[in-house]
């Protein structure tokens, strides 16, 4: 009965991941989210390697990347709209190049990495505050769907921490604020101010943690339809946008709370989970696969021990040594089935590149 079951669960396993390779079924068929990455060279890669070159690789079919301009990459060619030596100003003036890029309705994410060259100019912080705060209101006033993300500058030889300080103070214009990273200037930069590979690489592994849930989400969810948010726009003096809220219930998507919190007499207060990194039914069978092949190994190994336990102790009963070879064949099937149903998906994954399903072990 065990045996039966542990097949069973094999076979399940192997169909799922089949049927999400083929991303046949509707539960884990995914729509695209248009990506924008609004940056400098640091972002094109005009003077090194591009952190957007791994961050493709790791966020998969989850994007399709938008941009005015493009970058190669060892997975192909990739768009985004990084102009080198661009200011926060320049981006301001430069924005019929690459505002038409964000949708103008549906889901949609911009990641912002600028201020570098304000650094290297000078320009006041309060400047480049206002000026980053005009470039979230362009694109909201063009989306207001769209999901923002506003990175710090990496370290550099110029580094002037009162920009990322600036940066932090814009969480509150309805974006959210990524984590700095934590970059080595000597051995992670190429010229002391553009990543080489392995800062490219530090950048990508610093943005996936935010970006991958929130593309995740956006790409399974449905496009959004109630009265969006809306920024007033107040001119090109840099003045902060004023948040229009919408009167419609919001559609479920990245970082839906279920509970505020519970307050107990006393005044003690347990707080619900503030965070749902699981948007779909795919999203908890991609986490839960892990912990079934679990399972499956410990079954698999009780299986064994209990064959081998019963052939030892068979004391020349046929019957018994019958039932334990019988054990033993199905617990080496069963570890076939394993090894096969892992390895030909990993494969045909890494053939068609789809990135979701090879790094479920990661």
């Amino acid at each position: 009965m065990l045996t039966r079951f542990i097949q069973s669960v094999f076979i399940g396993v192997f169909v799922y991941w089949i049927i999400s390779l083929l991303n046949y079924s509707p539960v884990f068929a995914q729509t695209p989210v248009p990506f924008i990455a609004i940056g400098d060279s640091i972002t094109a890669g005009s003077q090194g390697p591009s952190y957007l070159c791994p961050l493709q690789m790791q966020l998969g079919s989850a994007v399709t990347f938008a941009g005015p301009i493009q970058v190669s990459c060892p997975s192909g060619t990739i768009r985004h709209a990084g102009f080198d030596g661009a200011s926060t100003q320049d981006i301001i003036d430069k924005q019929g190049q690459w505002i038409s890029f964000v949708p103008s309705s549906g889901n949609a994410i911009a990641l912002i990495m600028l201020g570098t060259i304000d650094v290297y100019h000078e320009v006041p912080t309060e400047t480049t505050k206002n000026n980053l705060a005009q470039i979230i209101r362009l694109i909201k006033n063009r989306n207001p769907h769209a999901t923002i993300f506003l990175s710090p500058i990496i370290p550099n030889r110029a580094n002037n921490p009162g920009v990322n300080s600036t940066i932090a103070s814009l969480a509150q214009q309805g974006v959210t604020i990524l984590p700095g990273t934590s970059l080595n200037v000597q051995t992670d930069l190429k010229d002391d101010v553009h990543p080489d590979e392995s800062g490219a690489q530090k950048i990508a592994s610093n943005l996936l943690p935010d970006l991958q849930p929130a593309a995740t989400a956006l790409a399974n969810q449905p496009q959004p339809t109630n009265t969006p948010d809306r920024l007033t726009d107040q001119g090109s003096s840099g003045a902060q946008p004023t948040v229009v809220p919408q009167q419609n219930t919001p559609q479920s998507g990245y970082n839906t709370g279920m509970a505020v919190g519970l307050t107990l007499p006393g005044g003690i207060t347990i707080n619900g989970p503030a965070e749902l990194k699981f948007a779909t039914i795919g999203d908890v069978l991609n986490r839960a696969i892990p912990f079934v092949f679990a399972v499956a190994g410990i079954g698999l190994l009780v299986i064994l021990l209990s064959a081998g336990f019963e052939f030892l102790t068979s004391a020349g009963d046929a019957k018994k040594l019958e039932t334990a070879q019988q054990r033993l064949t199905y617990a080496v099937v069963g570890f076939l089935i394993i090894f096969t149903a892992y390895w030909l998906v990993q494969i045909a994954a890494r053939i068609f590149g789809l990135t979701e399903v090879t790094n479920i072990f990661r």
